[in-house]
């Protein structure tokens, strides 16, 4: 089984707020803007639909949500205490980074975990 990760920055999480203004804002630009809403719903959705596949053990986390995973996974301790909230997000395969920085694109993710791009972009509805 592949495990897949993601330590979103931050308040990144949108549940199902959708990242309406009643939403608490960060500090960090990839949470904050406009634009990046889309880019939540995209990458919550990719993971979202990666759980459902045979296989993949998925986990979504986010700091103020999750804060015992974050100071328990060492790759990404590391990588905070070097670069700080900035290196967020993060995607570990087998507890390996896979990316961090950035969310990548569908087609970067699947290539990341072995699949063919073929899962549907579309969020995921709450």
């Amino acid at each position: 089984m592949k495990k897949v990760q993601l330590f979103e920055p931050l308040g990144a999480t949108l549940g199902c707020c959708g990242g309406s203004p009643t939403c608490e804002k960060t500090d960090n630009p990839i949470v904050n803007e406009h634009a990046n809403v889309k880019e939540l719903e995209r990458i919550e959705a990719f993971f979202t639909q990666l759980q459902s596949i045979d296989g993949y053990f998925v986990t979504l986390h986010d700091p103020s949500s999750d804060p015992y995973t974050f100071s328990r996974t060492e790759a990404v301790i590391k990588k905070l205490q070097v670069y700080g909230e900035d290196v967020l997000p993060i995607v570990l395969i087998n507890d390996k980074i896979a990316s961090m920085g950035e969310f990548p694109s569908n087609e970067k993710l699947s290539q990341l975990v072995g699949l063919d791009y073929t899962l549907d972009p579309s969020p995921a509805s709450c």
